[in-house]
């Protein structure tokens, strides 16, 4: 493709940024701000502003890819090479698969392999001593005593091993520095209970160095504490983000909004094809381990994702772990890990690696719709949001491809982003975000731009506002009481929230911290915000979905069937009305398809959402009034809706509702009321010794009397203005009553709907005072009563329309 010129090509590059200000009671000299060499690299000026005798924190805030790791190891390979025996240096790894390239490194900068105690020695080789070691690489876990998820407590030879390293140091007067490099996947570990451990470094230790590209509120509290340990003295380093655009991959953005991503997924599949035609290495980052397990099993079935690699690289590397946060029960050095000479599947090297090879193609799976729900977001690997996603993004250092697949972003509030009063950057950023398309901007769930530099005043205000305020009586009763609480009750403090809940806050609440990640993703795409790529362009995904004329309802129910699982659903029955579930489903449909119906004669009609469609739109009320009540309805056509509406109205406390859902409720009793009247009705006659029940085929005077048009007329104004699925065609109604102002039209056509809709008939003929007449014989008269609600009163008119307007506007 071609070069994608655009205004925010030089757009700077917003990341989270730390200032002393950030750590009050501390002791913070000003900021020093470092910038890459023409490479890149910042290891120079890193160096230079580091001095090693000063007993403090350094906090090193550092672009991806900028060499942070290889500067480290330059400052172990300096402590290393000081006063004989003075300083002990412990570099800790947030995992135990990245143990192995800190050593390689390490022997690498040229110390002795001798000189290198290593995480997995402890308790295993007892004729290895710590103490004979300047340099040790061990686990945020193991420094910290985390036992881990399955623990009560850590094990007792990693106790020993702290309390003899901490014992050597004091008596042999040793200097430790500790090293927590990627510290962004290691803040989880730092509990409360776990802290105290740290200080019986507190005699010895000398220096806290603190590496990370991507720091969150989260990171400041664990410098906070780990600051406490050198006098509260804390050194802030800021590299500035700077593009080196010979080194930037190309980035690709596939759209593909089928609900969930599986292992043959035809668009993933097809992606393959065309970059193994154009002789790409691949590897696959997965948000899922179970989709990453998957892929590496079916190699056998064909046009699958891993009958594909396998055809090409005979071997796929399953990189995924056993446990959650990438943590091991035992200190074998893992087999699953990234493997630079094969082809890896997996979701485990979203950090930590270096992808370096030539000619490489990175695809990244995201979360597909179907992970956001509405109670829980499944986002795998993806969990942690924004930082997440700007360390996978990373892992290609080598100029090359990156593609990644993910849902359609959901609609922006441009009105929020940050270079709205620049008129040409939001024009351009509105064309690449719909990519051309004519966007609704008036729906109440638009995401908004916020800057992560914001994080602090959207936590404490929720923990103030919202969080603490729920109790806030309840606490002050706490504070005041004389009452001795056993065992001890104490609130969390701002902090502790933070630490612990503050980063799934931002991402379940805030769409653009990570609620919505496709949003994040093509937001950043466009305004050149990874500095290891470049946005080169979208593409969409659709599947062609054929109807038959004369079985519409079969088949999008064996579409739905095909792609929502049962949790999914359920979700739906929980969470949203009926009006909203339909609003979902339609969507689904249609973004995800081109829906081709195939007519009696063998040609086929392309069927849009602007185009509408009621037997198709029937269908999926069908299927939501199925799953919802279980009913086993053929079709939930205009009968079954109406008696669902009477039934719903009749059972419905109306000082709950909102005027315009009353208004629709009262025009439900007032249909109600006059199928009562014909209920009323209702004669008999014998024939033939046989009871028929019937009614006049014409609606008698009294059916509406004069005293009722005012109520008649009331009632088909709301339903033709507020009903939504009348206004909108999806059932039959509304046209009848335009169309014409005569009223006794109107109640003729009305008369003719109470008939159809609320009995089950027959035309029949009669002799009735010794003429024969033609009569509507009542089979069955269709109850309401036991009729199952269906529940519209969540959604407003304003909403579904603009839900329309997505669906529309994603299928044009």
């Amino acid at each position: 493709m071609e070069e994608l010129i655009t205004p925010f090509n030089d757009y700077p590059i917003e990341f989270k940024e730390l200032n002393p200000d950030d750590f009050e009671f501390f002791n913070v000299a000003e900021k020093i701000i470092i910038t890459p060499n023409a490479d890149g690299y910042i290891n120079g000026e890193l160096q230079n502003a580091i001095d090693l005798s000063t007993k403090n924190t350094v906090v090193v805030n550092a672009g991806v890819g900028q060499g942070k790791t290889y500067s480290i190891i330059q400052l172990v390979k300096k402590y290393y090479d000081l006063a004989e025996e003075e300083y002990v240096i412990f570099i800790a790894s947030p995992y135990m698969s990245l143990v192995q390239q800190y050593y390689d490194k390490t022997i690498d900068c040229g110390i002795s392999v001798d000189q290198i105690y290593r995480y997995e020695n402890i308790g295993i080789n007892r004729d290895i001593k710590p103490e004979d070691s300047k340099v040790h690489i061990l686990t945020v876990n193991a420094l910290l005593g985390n036992p881990g998820e399955d623990a009560l407590i850590n094990s007792q030879a990693k106790r020993d091993y702290i309390n003899h390293m901490v014992k050597y140091c004091e008596e042999n007067n040793k200097k430790a520095v500790f090293i927590y490099d990627e510290i962004h996947d290691a803040i989880h570990n730092f509990k409360e209970e776990y802290i105290f451990t740290l200080w019986k470094w507190r005699n010895v230790i000398h220096k806290n160095l603190i590496i990370s590209a991507t720091f969150n509120e989260a990171s400041k509290i664990v410098i906070k504490y780990l600051a406490n340990l050198t006098e509260k003295n804390i050194q802030l380093i800021e590299s500035k983000r700077i593009r080196i655009v010979e080194k930037q991959s190309e980035l690709y953005l596939h759209y593909n909004n089928n609900q969930y991503y599986n292992y043959n997924d035809e668009n993933i599949v097809n992606l393959l094809k065309l970059l193994i035609e154009h002789e790409k290495d691949i590897d696959i980052l997965s948000y899922s381990k179970t989709l990453a397990d998957n892929i590496c099993k079916n190699t056998h079935e064909e046009r699958s994702i891993g009958n594909i690699l396998i055809q090409k690289y005979s071997e796929i590397q399953n990189c995924t772990t056993a446990l959650d946060n990438n943590q091991r029960p035992d200190r074998e050095i893992p087999t699953n890990r990234y493997d630079p000479l094969k082809c890896n599947v997996g979701t485990n090297f979203k950090t930590g690696i270096s992808i370096e090879k030539e000619n490489h193609a990175f695809i990244i799976i995201m979360p597909p719709k179907g992970a956001k729900s509405l109670f829980k977001n499944n986002y795998g690997v993806f969990t942690d949001g924004i930082n997440a996603i700007i360390q996978a993004f990373a892992r290609q250092r080598k100029k090359g491809e990156i593609h990644v697949i993910l849902p359609s972003p959901d609609t922006i509030d441009y009105s929020t982003l940050p270079f709205f009063s620049e008129h040409d950057k939001v024009e351009v950023f509105k064309q690449l975000y719909t990519n051309g398309k004519e966007v609704s901007e008036d729906s109440e769930n638009l995401v908004k731009y916020i800057s992560i530099n914001n994080q602090k005043n959207i936590l404490e205000d929720y923990y103030n506002d919202v969080y603490r305020k729920n109790v806030e009586e309840e606490l002050e009763f706490f504070i005041t009481s004389d009452i001795q609480h056993t065992p001890e009750i104490r609130f969390p403090s701002l902090e502790r929230f933070i630490i612990t809940s503050g980063e799934k806050y931002l991402v379940n609440k805030y769409p653009f911290f990570g609620g919505d990640l496709s949003s994040y993703i093509t937001y950043s795409a466009i305004t050149n915000q990874f500095i290891n790529c470049k946005f080169k362009g979208v593409f969409y995904s659709k599947k062609n979905l054929i109807l038959t004329w004369n079985n519409i309802n079969l088949g999008i129910e064996e579409y739905f069937a095909d792609n929502i699982d049962i949790d999914y659903y359920n979700g739906f029955l929980i969470y949203l009305s009926d009006i909203e579930f339909y609003c979902e489903l339609k969507e689904m449909l249609f973004v995800n398809n081109r829906i081709l119906l195939q007519k009696e004669d063998g040609t086929t009609e392309e069927i849009k959402t602007q185009n509408s469609n009621k037997h198709i739109e029937q269908s999926i009320l069908t299927i939501i009034q199925n799953y919802r009540y279980s009913n086993a309805v053929e079709l939930f056509d205009r009968g079954e809706y109406f008696r669902a509406k009477v039934c719903e109205a009749l059972n419905t406390n109306i000082d709950l509702l909102n005027e315009d859902i009353k208004d629709i409720n009262e025009a439900y009793l007032t249909m109600n009321h006059f199928r009562d009247k014909v209920v009323n009705s209702i004669q008999e006659i014998l024939i033939n010794g046989q009871e028929v029940k019937y009614i006049s085929s014409r609606h008698a005077d009294s059916f509406i009397e004069d005293s009722e048009i005012e109520r008649f007329d009331k009632m088909i104004n709301t339903l033709i203005n507020k009903d939504i699925f009348l206004k909108n065609g999806v059932y039959d109604f509304s046209r009848s009553f335009i169309r014409t102002q005569d009223k006794s039209r109107h109640i003729t056509t009305f008369y003719n709907i109470i008939k159809e809709c609320f009995f089950n008939t027959t035309r029949r003929s009669i002799n009735r005072t010794n003429q024969r007449c033609n009569v509507v014989e009542i089979l069955e008269v269709l109850e309401v009563e036991n009729q199952q609600m269906f529940q519209n009163n969540s959604m407003s008119e304003e909403q579904f329309n603009s839900l329309q307007d997505i669906s529309e506007i994603l299928t044009l």
